[in-house]
């Protein structure tokens, strides 16, 4: 069976960290989820979910230029809901680069100039993902979901929302699909503090 798409996106203020964790089976109220992306991961079951290779596996995260993503707080989870009761398991990242790009450019827009990390499953995580892909597909799994949990080292003193980018794909040559596009996601009522993230001149 398929998963069902469903969106919860929320801020945790955990020791100043502050963490927004957006399930990637979403529908936004702000648009901010694509309409193919929905369509792509509609049927996804405990097949797709156990023919992933974990070490294909890539994260991009993108944040206006100001915003910094703390890599060291990023995860991917995978929620595997089986008859009776669901299993969740939490994955750590690894960095593979950080580049810089603009999002949004158009006709008449000028675009955003962001900074995108590229994350994979770290080494110690790949082991655990097999097995709970082993799990989901020996128990016919009835729901698959994946979600990105991130992190925010550094923002704009003030800020009180953040736009978002998060893509993943899910084997190479496939490429990247585009989960959440450009979301604009409140902080809370808390002011998130730091010092700003270098901007490229």
């Amino acid at each position: 069976m398929g998963s069902n798409p469903t969106l919860s996106a929320r801020f945790h203020d955990t020791s100043g960290v502050i963490l927004l964790a957006i399930l990637a089976f979403a529908l936004a109220a702000c648009g901010a989820i694509p309409l193919a992306t929905i369509a792509r991961f509609s049927g996804f079951d405990e097949q797709d979910f156990a023919a992933l290779d974990p070490a294909a596996l890539r994260v991009r995260v993108s944040v206006p230029e100001g915003f910094a993503v703390d890599v060291s707080q990023v995860r991917l989870a995978a929620r595997v809901g089986f008859e009776g009761y669901a299993r969740t398991e939490r994955f750590d990242l690894a960095s593979v680069g950080e580049t810089r790009a603009v999002k949004g450019e158009g006709t008449f827009s000028r675009g955003t100039r962001v900074v995108t990390e590229t994350l994979r499953l770290a080494d110690r995580s790949q082991g655990g993902f097999r097995e709970l892909q082993r799990a989901a597909r020996a128990s016919k799994a009835r729901e698959i979901h994946l979600d990105v949990s991130v992190a925010l080292r550094a923002a704009p003193k003030g800020a009180r929302s953040v736009k978002v980018w998060i893509e993943m794909r899910l084997s190479p040559g496939e490429g990247y699909v585009t989960l959440i596009d450009g979301g604009t996601i409140a902080l809370g009522k808390t002011e998130v503090y730091g010092t700003p993230a270098p901007q490229q001149p």
